[in-house]
């Protein structure tokens, strides 16, 4: 119950802005929507660490573990049905089957990379553009997600997942790629999509 509180008011002004702007023969203002997408997805991303920081407190690990799988899909399902938009979380290196990327995420995803090894990824890093899907035009949006300490008790190498902990995902996930991350690690993007 907590997680929706904390978002609450973010996916009300959010529906209030993209419902005014998706009001027929009304030309969405792109610039405002990027603003809202980045504003979005950090919403998200920052809700969803510090769920992850109290349960690691509070239960360590093995309460942890649940947040990137149940919680974060609560989150992004809520955000999505809140403001009519796609919003997911997707990896190269995924762990979810629901998160592979499409063709337009993994190419992103190989650009994030790429900024990566050359030290130009940071929190500024965003892309956003106008595409069309089977004749629809669309409006995508990604925001890279990079890996911190917490990230590693589950997304880390097997000195730093207890057995306890590698026993779940491996039981939840049989054919996760989600491991051998360091900190500062691209580990994926927060993706949205909306149909104009």
């Amino acid at each position: 119950m907590n997680k929706i509180k904390i978002f609450s008011f973010s996916a009300l002004l959010l529906l209030v802005i993209f419902g005014c702007a998706n009001e027929k023969n009304i030309e969405p203002d792109k610039d405002k929507i990027r603003t809202e997408f980045a504003g979005l997805a950090r919403d998200y991303t920052l809700g969803l660490k510090s769920i992850l920081k109290k349960n690691l407190q509070s239960g360590g690990p093995l309460q942890a573990i649940n947040v990137c799988s149940d919680t974060a899909s609560d989150l992004t399902i809520m955000f999505a049905d809140a403001m009519d938009l796609d919003v997911r979380r997707v990896s190269i290196k995924n762990r979810n089957p629901n998160n592979v990327p499409d063709q337009f995420e993994a190419k992103v995803l190989l650009e994030y990379e790429e900024l990566l090894l050359n030290g130009n990824l940071n929190e500024k890093t965003e892309t956003f553009d106008e595409y069309s899907i089977n004749g629809k035009t669309v409006l995508r949006y990604m925001k890279p997600i990079i890996v911190d300490n917490a990230c590693l008790n589950c997304h880390g190498n097997n000195n730093q997942i207890s057995q306890e902990v590698a026993d779940i995902i491996t039981e939840k996930y049989p054919d996760d790629k989600a491991v051998n991350y360091t900190k500062g690690d691209l580990r994926g993007a927060v993706s949205i999509t909306q149909r104009l």
